[in-house]
């Protein structure tokens, strides 16, 4: 299959919202609510800048953003600068060797954003719901927080993070997020989901609360989960989970540990890489779809226990669909579009899958 490096992975989906934007923006035709989506859609990711100014660049060139050299470069940086969220520092800066070709484009692209919104922020100003942080259908983020601890955030995710004066708390809503904690005993660093609460010990780990139940497992260290009673946090089912290990807590609060569990699979993530070892092809679709607009569907009981292993680009669900079509496991039905619907054969010739008991 075939193997691409993260920086080179095109997101279509994305693509086909800035070609929109580049459209709205040549046009004129921005609303006072447009505008503000357009600078929250734009402060979600780089990616997404990225394609807005290669879609805006094809329409209307950078040229129309200042034909009359009335911008001051200086003053637009400087007027950008307070808007940054003071909850999280400054990524430190890697590649210190970079051209000065690259550092001068950067300029240029946060000029001509700054323009086109007409004023508006580029990132939102503090406000009390700034520690809420959402991701949608393929995007991810990376979080440095005040104390040095990061936190990267999954696709469809919905986090809130508070400093509290005994606690860093971080509440998962939905979704998937990897912390990297830094040590400090005096408030320990907590991430809440569904009825669980996992107190890190200086640590790495990873939590995803999918349908109700929520999978912590440690990559770095070890972590105690606990089961909450609403806001009162007790020791009756402290449970440890040390590092290598995964545990599934239910969401009527039973904790089991995960053997043998696929350790390469829940860090791959982070390079945008699913990882598949056994794993049936209802699993598999659901992986794929949280990442993609096009959806894979296992429309009968069959085809949905088909086992498969793999590495797979999460978004390029074409290059598994490629590989159903080699191994010739299932029927692949593409008359709806951005849909793939999959079904077993009457006699199902299955090369190297196997059907589960």
């Amino acid at each position: 299959m075939k193997d691409m490096s993260i920086n080179k992975l095109h997101n279509r989906q994305i693509a086909e919202e800035a070609a929109n934007w580049a459209v709205l923006l040549d046009a004129k035709a921005l609303t006072k609510q447009d505008k503000k989506e357009l600078a929250q859609w734009l402060s979600e990711s780089s990616l997404h800048v990225d394609e807005l100014l290669l879609s805006a660049s094809i329409m209307i060139g950078f040229g129309k953003v200042d034909a009359h050299k009335n911008i001051s470069i200086d003053a637009l940086l400087k007027e950008a600068a307070p808007e940054v969220v003071p909850l999280f520092k400054e990524f430190a800066k890697k590649g210190s060797n970079a051209s000065l070709l690259r550092r001068y484009v950067g300029q240029i692209a946060a000029i001509f954003l700054i323009a086109i919104i007409s004023g508006l922020y580029f990132f939102t100003a503090p406000t009390q719901d700034h520690n809420a942080f959402i991701t949608k259908t393929g995007e991810q983020r990376s979080l440095t927080l005040t104390d040095g601890s990061i936190i990267h955030v999954n696709t469809e995710t919905d986090i809130r993070i508070e400093y509290l004066e005994k606690e860093r708390r971080v509440q998962i809503l939905r979704g998937e997020a990897m912390f990297e904690v830094a040590h400090d005993t005096t408030r320990p660093f907590r991430v809440y989901s569904g009825g669980t609460i996992t107190q890190a010990v200086g640590t790495i780990f990873n939590v995803q609360h999918i349908g109700g139940t929520t999978r912590v497992s440690v990559l770095e260290g070890s972590v105690f989960v606990q089961i909450i009673d609403e806001t009162k946090i007790t020791n009756k089912h402290k449970h440890l989970i040390s590092e290598g290990n995964l545990a599934a807590i239910a969401q009527n609060g039973k904790i089991t540990d995960v053997t043998n569990p696929n350790m390469q699979a829940i860090s791959a993530w982070r390079m945008r890489k699913l990882v598949f070892k056994s794993d049936t092809l209802a699993t598999i679709s659901v992986e794929f779809n949280r990442y993609n607009y096009e959806k894979i569907y296992v429309d009968d009981r069959i085809a949905a226990s088909l086992q498969f292993s793999g590495v797979f680009n999460a978004d390029d669900p074409h290059s598994f669909i490629k590989y159903l079509e080699v191994s010739n496991a299932v029927n692949i039905n593409r008359s709806k579009q951005h849909e793939f619907h999959l079904t077993s054969h009457s006699n199902p010739v299955i090369l190297e899958t196997k059907i589960t008991e």
